[in-house]
């Protein structure tokens, strides 16, 4: 049975294989500016939602460095595996929040350089040409599908333990659209290992953040500005973030595990505000 997108119950927004003039074409169609998100700013879309992902992860690396790791920025060395939508604009924040990227690679190849890449010089480069192949300096480092964009892609066990001997070691490995075929054992992203694993389910947010900003701005014929879209996530990123890691250290629990707890714990909560349970 086809769905039927003007009854609200299903909103598309844009992954892997569309972009912003999919939906643009979805809006056409139907003529209902809520129907669908991720649409150009032109068309009714939201300014900052196709880097909103992106932002997303960018900002949960910054809070795990802070509040976690205790870490600052600049002490940081990151890699980033995938460098599609999500990724470019992920590394591109953190170069600009003064981390260092020293590590980028998509399905066509990488880059690498330990005293740090010029990001926005290698993200011009793959928004003109679609990837990183032939990319000034590029090195022979493994190809592989990039777990920035994929799912399921590595087996957590080995996923895991190559993200510990990346040249990011500092940082913790975030993960955006599943990247691994199962969740990590116990305790694999516990304190003894020195590995904080940030599962996607709240890495990955930002983009359907800024979907609701979008869907809201769409209902409500508002006008919102690229750094209110950057600042609603952040925002909410800010308050899942937290719940997380309170619960964790007080359940001792994973990160992936508190999230999921925490998730259910709110949707338990609204049935029973709606006394369906």
């Amino acid at each position: 049975m086809a769905l039927d997108l003007s009854n609200g119950m299903y909103v598309p927004a844009p992954d892997m294989g569309t972009n912003a003039t999919d939906m643009a074409v979805i809006f056409g169609e139907l003529h209902i500016p809520e129907c669908v998100t991720g649409k150009p700013p032109r068309v009714g879309g939201l300014p900052g939602r196709r880097e909103a992902t992106g932002r997303g992860v960018s900002h949960t690396a910054l809070l795990t460095l802070r509040d976690v790791l205790k870490k600052k920025p600049a002490a940081a060395r990151v890699a980033v595996q995938g460098f599609g939508n999500v990724g470019s604009y992920a590394a591109l924040f953190l170069h600009e929040a003064g981390a260092k990227v020293v590590a980028v690679s998509d399905v066509n190849g990488g880059v690498q350089d330990p005293n740090g890449l010029d990001i926005p010089a290698l993200f011009a480069y793959a928004q003109k040409n679609g990837s990183l192949d032939g990319a000034f300096g590029q090195e022979d480092l493994e190809r592989r599908p990039a777990p920035a964009g994929g799912g399921h892609l590595a087996p957590a066990p080995r996923r895991t333990r190559s993200a510990a001997r990346t040249p990011a070691r500092s940082a913790p490995p975030l993960s955006s659209k599943g990247p691994t075929a199962r969740p990590p054992r116990r305790g694999q992203d516990s304190d003894k290992r020195k590995i904080f694993a940030v599962p996607d389910i709240l890495t990955n947010a930002g983009g359907v953040i800024a979907s609701y900003v979008e869907w809201r701005q769409a209902k409500s014929g508002a006008i919102t500005a690229k750094e209110e879209t950057f600042q609603v996530v952040e925002e909410r990123i800010d308050i899942a973030f937290g719940d997380m890691v309170k619960l964790a250290r007080e359940k001792k629990i994973p990160f992936r595990t508190a999230c999921q707890v925490s998730a259910a714990e709110e949707l338990v909560s609204s049935l029973v505000d709606r006394d369906w349970i």
